[in-house]
């Protein structure tokens, strides 16, 4: 009998218990983040929902001990599969272990049926999620709801002064909130179904991820508290003379509806006050003092220093750090970690004349610690701050920072995955100390000269080109990257006509005709832009045929589901149900779900086929449906490996006692011990070789010290 037992257990399919916990805090979850709220002394249950595989979900409440059958499953190791997993790890760890006396899972018993749908270029919010699988049930929109006011405080009046809503006096709001989190485990286990596992290597990291983002890093909140009173003298002091300026036309450099009427009123036409349109009404020479001073203090008092101060102090946890700051495959099409709380992944760029240590220690020091005095010394206050926000970041005592950002990764990537050894080898090369970069290359190539003849400003035309054109961009996009890289089209248009053949120039007068024209663009800067695409895509022809065969073979996947087809070495695409899959040399697969084929007529009047899949916008963030074509599936591919390649160099760095606290692109930011570790073996270590990427040049850059900082 013992026998047959055990030899059914081990031939039985491991059961997975979907979870979801429903809960009440006086934190605030968006503003603080899951560790904070997970934390706090207030936070509680207020229910939860649990099934086990596909059977019907179970309430559970408090008052009732925890289901012993989910204590036996822990126990023995079992699964514990949730949406967004991350949240019910932390308030099963923090919540329902202590104060319930649920027994708490181990990490790697959890399942994130999120990171699964995410992984597959699918919506990563549930009630998003549930249409777009195809699902017949949906997330209860009226318990959502309901949810949302008895999980935190109540606003009290004088005929209820109750600050929060209680299971005996709201039976009613509380019998919506058990059917809600019911609903919402119906809908998990629908996704789980459907939403394929993470390749072994994917969920190593995943689960990886999850530790990166309990560490935290450590926040330096003197310097927070201090800065945040410098801001706040130097927004008073713009608040004042925004309203001189303006003649109290306009009361507080806030006032967004304010300052756009003053603008129009004035005579200029704008539709917003966003940092782009305020920027591109600076470069009028016909503005008014006191239209363009009223621009500038705008701009000056919106910069990002005044809200990342807020969200450090938001999210400081008690031992001084600031954690979740990161979301695993927040990127879905690349696999890219996307930032979350402080958005550490966008600082701004410091100036190169702001000395960043001599502003934090002056800042520190109560003696010149004034608005009064950074002004004098370093410049506008609130400027200076931004550019010290980095800076804010620091090594727990006793330890210290290491950073290495692999260098130009994705202009190597892309020439590995298109097979143009030529560049390849340019990188070698200047990888070991000798000849010209890659921009240099770009350049000579543009400009028909030697390599070594290229100067300062051609090679920034050679960078924006190496920026702008790999992905299919054209004169548009080029023109685009020039401004930010500050090339100017008029100025050059002379030279490059003079050195463009025949042919290109011909190419670029017909394209002004038929698009340069509508673009908005004016004419010489158009043309410009046109003959650089043209003499970067003749000299990088293996790049340019890369991007058709990526559109063909997905062309052909699509058109042949179950059959594999190639686009280059290393990249192949397959059909699988629903989904285009692209799979990477690491082994793991871009996805484009519902990819389908549609005839179209291109502006030049061809008959062509082009690929629709669905995803959600980049900017709306709404599930809609997008376009593939060779330049985007380079894009894809190229950044998709870029992210693997520095996977390969943050787990080495990893194993080798370098704990990741953060990761901003391609750049790993770790911590260890002061007495262990050396900056040239975290960099060996960084630059481990990808196995499955023979060839590929790779090299870094980075820094060692004590804070956090933008070499």
């Amino acid at each position: 009998m013992t026998k047959l037992l055990s030899t059914t257990c081990l031939t039985a399919p491991p059961r997975v218990l979907h979870l979801d916990y429903e809960t009440y805090s006086e934190e605030d979850l968006i503003k603080a983040g899951a560790h904070k709220y997970a934390m706090h002394e207030s936070t509680e249950l207020l229910n939860a929902g649990w099934a086990f595989d596909d059977d019907e979900p179970v309430l559970w409440i408090p008052g009732m001990p925890c289901p012993p059958e989910i204590v036996e499953h822990v126990i023995n190791g079992g699964m514990v599969a949730a949406w967004n997993a991350n949240f019910e790890r932390l308030m099963w760890q923090y919540v329902a272990g202590p104060k319930y006396g649920w027994l708490v899972p181990k990490l790697e018993q959890y399942d994130c049926i999120m990171v699964r749908a995410m992984a597959m270029n699918m919506p990563g919010k549930l009630e998003n999620a549930a249409p777009a699988f195809g699902l017949p049930i949906r997330k209860d929109d009226v318990g959502a709801r309901t949810m949302k006011q008895l999980c935190k405080p109540r606003k009290t009046t004088k005929k209820n002064p109750d600050r929060r809503f209680t299971r005996e006096k709201y039976p009613e709001k509380f019998a919506i909130l058990d059917h809600y989190v019911l609903q919402d485990v119906r809908v998990e286990q629908g996704i789980y179904k459907r939403a394929i596992r993470l390749i072994p290597s994917e969920r190593a990291l995943w689960l990886l991820d999850q530790k990166i983002n309990d560490r935290g890093i450590m926040v330096d909140m003197e310097l927070v508290e201090k800065a945040r009173l410098i801001v706040e003298a130097e927004k008073d002091a713009l608040n004042i003379e925004m309203q001189n300026v303006t003649d109290f036309a306009v009361l507080t450099c806030d006032a967004v509806k304010q300052i756009k009427a003053f603008i129009v009123g004035r005579g200029f036409d704008i539709k917003g006050v966003d940092k782009d349109a305020l920027t591109n009404l600076l470069a009028r020479d016909d503005l008014p003092p006191e239209v363009r001073r009223c621009t500038e203090i705008r701009l000056e008092a919106g910069k990002a220093s005044v809200a990342k101060l807020d969200a450090f102090a938001r999210r400081i946890c008690t031992d001084g750090t600031i954690k979740g700051t990161l979301q695993f495959h927040g990127a879905k099409q690349t696999g890219r970690w996307a930032a979350r709380g402080v958005q550490v992944q966008n600082f701004p760029r410091p100036s190169p004349d702001t000395d960043i240590l001599l502003v934090i220690e002056d800042i520190l020091n109560p003696l010149t610690s004034n608005r009064e005095w950074i002004a004098t010394m370093h410049g506008p206050p609130v400027s200076i701050i931004s550019d010290i926000l980095r800076g804010i970041l620091k090594a727990r005592p006793g330890r210290k920072l290491f950073s290495r950002d692999l260098s130009g990764i994705e202009a190597r990537v892309l020439p590995w995955l298109a097979g143009a050894e030529d560049a390849l080898e340019a990188f070698r090369t200047f990888d070991a100390g000798e000849g010209y970069d890659n921009y240099c290359h770009a350049a000579a190539r543009i400009y028909n000269v030697p390599v070594e003849q290229i100067t300062k400003a051609q090679r920034q035309v050679g960078k924006v080109a190496v920026l702008a054109l790999g992905f299919g961009g054209g004169a548009s996009a080029f023109a685009s990257m020039a401004k930010i890289y500050r090339v100017d089209l008029d100025a050059i248009f002379e030279t490059v006509w003079g050195v463009t053949t025949l042919l290109n120039r011909e190419k670029a007068e017909d394209g002004w005709k038929s698009r340069g024209c509508k673009s908005g663009i004016r004419k010489r800067a158009w043309l410009a832009a046109e003959m650089i695409k043209l003499a970067w895509r003749d000299a990088n022809p293996d790049i340019v045929q890369f991007w058709y065969d990526l559109e063909n073979a997905a062309i052909n996947a699509i058109e042949n589901p179950g059959q594999t087809f190639k686009a280059g070495e290393y990249i192949t695409y397959r059909k699988s149900g629903s989904f285009l899959r692209c799979k990477l040399p690491s082994g793991r697969s871009i996805f484009y779900p519902y990819a389908r084929i549609e005839w179209i007529t291109t502006p030049w009047g061809k008959q062509k086929k082009e690929i629709i899949f669905k995803s959600e916008d980049g900017f709306t963030r709404k599930w809609s449906e997008q376009k593939f074509y060779g330049g985007f599936g380079s894009e894809n591919v190229t950044q998709a490996v870029a992210r693997d390649v520095m996977v390969v160099g943050l787990l080495a760095a990893e194993a080798g006692g370098y704990e990741t606290l953060i990761t901003i692109h391609d750049e790993d930011v770790a911590e260890c011990d002061e007495a262990l570790g050396s900056e040239e073996e975290f960099h060996e270590l960084f630059v481990t070789p990808a196995p499955w990427a023979p060839g590929l040049p790779v090299t870094a850059t980075g820094w060692l010290d004590e804070r956090y900082k933008k070499e």
